[in-house]
This record gives structure tokens, C-alpha cells and sequence, in this order.
């Protein structure tokens, strides 16, 4: 199911547009053992909704270098989900302490706070830096200098 101007234009009825899907060609990159590739989304700034669309229509199924959407020393906020850790208990999930050895009830039930889900939690990481890009075809991943190369 491809998009043509008609399905286009029915799409710019119904979405508020401002996040962009991008994807790595996973499946070229020699030497890996993994098969899924990462996915983001990019924010999409400025104009209309009807802008915005054109935008992103223009690069599907293109290749688009990084350095389109990133530069060098660009502060950017990465979202993601936290590794699950499954059901623990109130001392492993909250950190604290059991309680003394006689205690009724039970040492690990502290107050009114609960076991529950730990892990598999939606964080928010501000203001990290891009500090390089880089082209792989252009750099080589040996580890040499340049004296040692000639």
C-alpha cells in the first residue's frame, strides 16, 4: 500500500503532523550479528501541516545521510524505555530497608508502599551533546595513527 496524492491529501485532513519515522538499513551493514534495526522519530519544525507532510513525503524510501537532521555540537533530548526487570518486591524496587527481625507480619513489608512492576519505564534523558559525526566509508575503524599507517 503505497501513498499517491489522493491517499496525500486524505492524509492531510485527518493528521497533525510533527513527528517524522527513520529507520537504518540494518540488513547492508556487514559484520553484524544484529537483524532489527533501530527506530526514531524526528521532530518536525515550522510551516503548515501541509509543509510538513511534503517534507517527509520527499525522503521515504531514501537514503538520507545523518548530517541532514544533526550537526556537530547540537544539544537533542533522548527518549526511551528502560530495560524490564519484571514483578520485585518493595525492598528491591523502592531500595529500602527490612525492618528488624522480630517485626510482625513480615521483615520486607515496609509501611503503605507496594511490590510491583520495576523496570520498562518511560525516561526522558535532556541536553546530551553530539560531540561527532562521522562517514564509515571515509574512517577507518583499525586502531592506528597516522604515522603508523605510512
Amino acid at each position: 500500500m503505497g501513498l499517491n496524492a489522493g491517499s496525500l491529501r486524505d492524509l492531510l485532513e485527518l493528521v497533525h503532523i510533527d513527528h517524522a519515522p527513520l529507520g537504518e538499513e540494518i540488513r547492508k551493514m556487514k559484520g553484524l550479528k544484529k537483524n532489527k534495526a533501530y527506530l526514531m522519530e524526528i521532530q518536525v519544525n515550522g510551516g503548515s501541516i501541509a509543509d510538513k507532510v511534503d517534507f517527509d513525503y520527499g525522503f521515504f524510501d531514501k537514503q538520507v545521510p545523518i548530517d541532514v537532521f544533526f550537526q556537530k555540537d547540537e544539544m537533542i533530548d533522548i527518549i526511551g524505555v528502560t530495560k524490564g526487570k519484571s514483578y520485585k518486591g518493595v525492598v528491591t524496587r523502592w531500595v529500602v530497608t527490612r525492618l528488624p527481625r522480630k517485626t510482625h507480619r513480615g521483615l520486607r513489608m515496609v509501611a503503605c508502599i507496594v511490590a510491583g512492576q520495576n523496570g520498562y519505564h518511560h525516561r526522558t534523558q535532556m541536553n546530551k551533546k553530539i560531540y561527532k559525526l562521522g562517514k564509515t566509508e571515509q574512517e577507518s575503524h583499525t586502531a592506528m595513527t597516522e604515522f603508523e599507517r605510512r
